[in-house]
């Protein structure tokens, strides 16, 4: 995307000189956008604390550590045995902070994260710190936490990365912000700060961290009628960059929102030539869960723009062949398309889905991110009646985000 002037309240968002620094020649990979490494933190901390307090002041009882035995230093700053018990606590309330944002339960995410950044905090870990900012961050925003709360966590993680000089924290933490600010609508401020992570993973970071700013630009044009068009550059480039790296399951994605986005700007064909290269490409990495979106795409495109029903009907039959092969509804949601014949009815007109119209032809369907499908007619009016408030599925209740991407 051409880069344009930003507006004055978003300059100096990066420290002067923070990207003044040569290419480092290893690559270094940046863990996953919402759960990059970091620590966490568990209730020994306050015993950990308590017994170091005891020791710097000299006294104390029940076998309480010397300072000569590790707990504190000659400065009275924490010794060995009390970092490796903080670095204990941080790790295991990290990992369960990550275990529990998988799984959405982003409350219980948000908690132990805050208790990593408390712990981190107490140690003296100033990378830990800015890693559980950014961490509680990402929860706070998907709890659609207060927008001041949110923006909050993630200039405490900034400062912290700028004070570390943490390159990789500062790109995923910038990547979080655009994350945020798309999200709340702002995609000229999304797109400042992609535009920012991608300079920074270009002058100091690896291709990996390249290839994600670039698909995180593309994403953010591609949701913008107007810019659409700037985004299949920045989907190509991402592309071409995880293809050298071999990262099967990133090209995977990647196409299929490269797709997304060609069905956006009206570009049927090449929007399912790019579907097929995904589906292929997803099938071979056994990835489940970006086979199904696809297919789900795919099902909606034929039926609605490239009026090939019975190729239509090919994808839906795929994925009840996907469900039956992992013992149910791939990623865990019971409920979806139980078959795709005459028997399989609309919840909405409660007339069976493989119907022909008034032409002879079969009837288009829509088939939904959780798998329930429709006459498209009949969803159109379910959508029609329901402007203003949150899309659910008639079926499941799902609230149903949809985008130009996927």
């Amino acid at each position: 995307a051409q880069r344009r002037k930003q507006p004055a309240k978003e300059e100096g968002l990066l420290a002067k000189g923070f990207l003044n620094k040569p290419k480092k020649t290893a690559s270094r990979r940046v863990k996953d956008d919402a759960t990059a490494s970091g620590t966490s933190i568990g209730s020994d901390i306050a015993a950990v604390r308590a017994s170091v307090a005891q020791a710097a002041a000299g006294g104390g009882s029940g076998g309480v550590k010397r300072p000569s035995e590790g707990l504190v230093d000659s400065d009275g700053d924490l010794g060995e045995v009390a970092l490796r018990a903080a670095h204990r606590t941080i790790s295991k309330e990290q990992s369960e902070g990550v275990a529990a944002f998988h799984e959405c339960r982003f409350r219980e995410a948000r908690d132990a994260f805050e208790r990593m950044r408390d712990a981190a905090r107490g140690a003296g870990l100033g990378k830990e710190e800015g890693q559980a900012y950014r961490l509680f961050g990402n929860a706070l925003d998907k709890l659609n936490a207060p927008e001041a709360e949110v923006e909050e966590a993630y200039k405490m993680a900034l400062t912290i990365a700028h004070k570390q000089d943490d390159m990789e924290l500062s790109f995923n933490t910038l990547t979080g912000m655009g994350s945020h600010a798309a999200k709340t609508g702002d995609l000229e401020l999304a797109e400042h700060f992609y535009l920012q992570s991608l300079t920074l993973a270009r002058r100091v970071l690896s291709q990996q961290e390249e290839a994600v700013a670039e698909s995180n630009l593309g994403m953010c044009l591609g949701c913008s009628e107007a810019r659409r068009s700037e985004c299949f550059d920045h989907f190509r480039k991402a592309i071409s960059l995880q293809n050298e790296a071999g990262n099967t399951h990133s090209v995977a994605v990647l196409h299929a929102n490269l797709a997304s986005a060609l069905a956006a700007d009206g570009k049927h064909r090449d929007a399912e030539g790019s579907y097929e290269k995904a589906l292929k490409l997803a099938r071979a990495a056994g990835d489940r869960r970006t086979e199904t979106n696809v297919l789900i795409n795919l099902a909606n495109l034929y039926d609605s723009e490239l009026a090939s029903p019975e190729k239509a009907r090919e994808c839906r039959q795929a994925l009840v062949g996907l469900r039956s092969d992992a013992g149910g509804r791939p990623g865990g949601v019971e409920g979806g398309i139980s078959d795709c014949t005459e028997a399989s009815l609309c919840a909405v007109c409660l007339e069976p889905l493989e119907t022909t119209n008034t032409s002879g032809s079969l009837r288009p369907v829509t088939t939904l991110p959780c798998q329930h499908a429709y006459h498209t007619n009949c969803w159109n009016g379910v959508v029609e009646n329901g402007v203003g408030q949150e899309v659910r599925c008639p079926e499941c209740r799902q609230n149903l985000y949809f985008s130009a991407t996927s």
